[in-house]
């Protein structure tokens, strides 16, 4: 038995990858562990249901090692092959900027012999028959693709793949899985390691004045005031809406091809109006003011930043067609 390890472990692949196997022998090896499955629900809106799970998730996160099951890559790949949908084409980066702030970790189960998986999947019941194009997709998650833009997924793809990303992993049943345990320990030591390299208020769910991770981070992304929806029962995160300026923002930072790596969030302005003074512990980034309040803000912080814009709200409202927003946002490629 390992010592405990809290934190976030998701496994992604396809049917008859090795998921299951793999997140039984973990439950035998840590003394706590909660497991979370999530499937596919055709009466509800799958980004919703998948912001409540992560909320839970999150929470257990912080006494618990939780194992979860399938998540949004699942709807992106699934969704696209049998669907056709593709409503929220940017969700997935939103739910990995939650991953990043709490150092989660992706395991990308992904079998080296293909006779093996499809022998695997034949024995068992499933919806669908064409596995293979589902290990095609986690295949080119991992190591690249050229391929056409339609969701955050496919951009990572078109990007040159996640392998080499600090929060992802590959699981290869058919050469990890004869010695499991040791593949596990190097599983648990990234989980550790990420943690360790993260800044520790921002591993706590209750800590919601950032988002990101200060492992890679290059950026600090400066906004105006976190908006408090009373009847939400979700933390205040920065910039964590699949709409109007967040949506926005998001938008045109994948356009300019930053990486959520690249960045943290933040806004100058706590929930109760005062002024973010947490911001100090990161100004060794490159701070980007996103409006007056925010630039006001870190000048009374003692703070200059190295690209001061207006709110995306502005550029939004009155140059969306002239995309001005884009291009004063891709000088910061230049400093």
């Amino acid at each position: 038995m390992h010592d405990q390890v809290n934190g976030i472990i998701c496994l992604e692949g396809c049917d008859a990858a090795g998921k299951t196997y793999l997140a039984k022998c973990i439950q035998t090896y840590i003394p706590k562990v909660r497991y979370v499955h999530l499937d596919y629900r055709s009466n509800v809106d799958m980004s919703l249901y998948h912001l409540a799970a992560i909320n839970r998730v999150l929470k257990l996160a912080q006494d618990n090692l939780v194992i979860l099951d399938r998540w949004w890559p699942t709807e992106s790949i699934y969704g696209e092959l049998f669907r056709d949908t593709n409503r929220d084409p940017y969700v997935g980066r939103l739910f990995h900027r939650l991953m990043l702030k709490h150092a989660g970790i992706y395991v990308i189960c992904l079998p080296s012999d293909i006779n093996k998986l499809v022998a695997r999947f034949k024995a068992s019941r499933h919806q669908y028959d064409d596995v293979l194009s589902v290990n095609n997709r986690y295949h080119d998650l991992l190591y690249g693709h050229g391929c056409d833009i339609t969701n955050y997924l496919t951009w990572l793809t078109n990007k040159g793949g996640v392998i080499n990303y600090n929060n992802f992993m590959r699981y290869d049943i058919d050469i990890d899985g004869k010695d499991v345990t040791s593949f596990i320990d190097r599983l648990l030591t990234r989980v550790k390691r990420c943690q360790m390299n993260q800044d520790q208020d921002m591993l706590r769910y209750t800590y919601d004045k950032f988002l990101g991770t200060i492992e890679t981070a290059r950026y600090l992304f400066v906004g105006d005031t976190f908006n408090k929806n009373k009847r939400s029962k979700l933390p205040c995160w920065p910039f964590f809406e699949n709409k109007a300026s967040s949506l926005y923002l998001m938008i045109n930072v994948q356009r300019l091809n930053f990486d959520e790596e690249d960045i943290i969030y933040t806004n100058i302005n706590d929930v109760d109006g005062s002024l973010n003074e947490d911001i100090l512990r990161f100004s060794h980034l490159k701070l980007v003011a996103l409006g007056h309040n925010a630039k006001f803000g870190l000048t009374e912080l003692g703070l200059q930043p190295v690209l001061a814009l207006k709110h995306p709200s502005w550029y939004k409202r009155f140059h969306l067609k002239d995309d001005l927003f884009n291009r004063e946002l891709s000088e910061l490629r230049r400093l």
